[in-house]
């Protein structure tokens, strides 16, 4: 028996990016002693949008039949390694849904 495929893919609209930040604020409270406050959500996709350079390319979610699964963000750096500046993608934000870990 195969599985559908996993489809790793940027938003495709403002809706969908607000999907990704509340599955990840989903996902932060379960593994937090105290309640987040109720606006973490909001606060953290208006923190993250309104970043320099911010580009909706940046986030990424995993898909399977359209259901979103989990995803993780890029923040683009310059990592300075002497008198040389490296453009460098860092990855953070990483979560997936508790109900398809494992």
């Amino acid at each position: 028996m195969s599985l559908p495929s996993l489809l790793v893919r940027p938003p495709r609209s403002p809706d969908e990016v607000s999907e990704h930040i509340q599955g990840y604020v989903e996902v932060a409270q379960s593994f937090s002693p105290d309640p987040l406050p109720e606006d973490t959500a909001s606060r953290l996709l208006h923190r993250l949008t309104t970043l320099p350079g911010y580009r909706q390319e940046q986030v990424r979610s995993a898909y399977r039949d359209d259901k979103q699964l989990g995803g993780y963000r890029i923040y683009e750096r310059v990592l300075r390694v002497g008198s040389a500046r490296l453009v460098t993608g860092c990855i953070g934000g990483v979560y997936t849904r508790p109900e398809i870990r494992n």
